[in-house]
């Protein structure tokens, strides 16, 4: 059986998960994965939609109108289980043109939450963004409900 690229990253990337960090350190990614799934949950679909699907800034160094990352949070139903998937592009500056940024790279954390289990398929993201970006995001969902007074 040939095994192709996509499915070869995949593996890859679920082996660098599960070997990469200690078991106390993938709890906690996993609580925290968990939280940012039921957060966005509670914000529900868009009227006509059968799938969940929120976009976020992050705002890393307190500046509204330099913000560094985009997350989007997709959850949908395949069969009986539900698909969560947690992208992050990261941008860059261009040296001269301030306002302007281009995509610099995009990475997927792609999930399968079966009732209260949470297991990563596919991460695209190092351990220390892992580490870093994902309490941020979480805090960054938190905070955007409460502006929406979704809480």
């Amino acid at each position: 059986m040939k095994m192709e690229r996509r499915d070869f990253l995949v593996w890859i990337g679920v082996i660098a998960f599960s070997l990469g960090s200690t078991k106390k350190d993938k709890c906690v990614l996993l609580k925290v994965l968990f939280s940012i799934y039921r957060e966005v949950k509670e914000m529900g679909c868009r009227p006509g939609e059968d799938f969940i699907k929120r976009e976020f800034n992050l705002d890393l160094d307190g500046k509204r109108e330099n913000r560094e990352e985009h997350i989007l949070v997709l959850i949908h139903n395949e069969g009986n289980i539900e698909k969560f998937i947690l992208q992050v592009t990261f941008f860059k500056t261009r040296a001269n043109y301030y306002f302007t940024r281009n995509a610099e790279k995009i990475s997927n954390v792609t999930c399968i939450v079966n009732g209260d289990d949470i297991e990563v398929i596919e991460n695209e993201l190092k351990e220390e963004e892992l580490n870093t970006l994902l309490p941020k995001i979480l805090k960054g969902i938190r905070e955007e409900k409460k502006l929406l007074k979704l809480n």
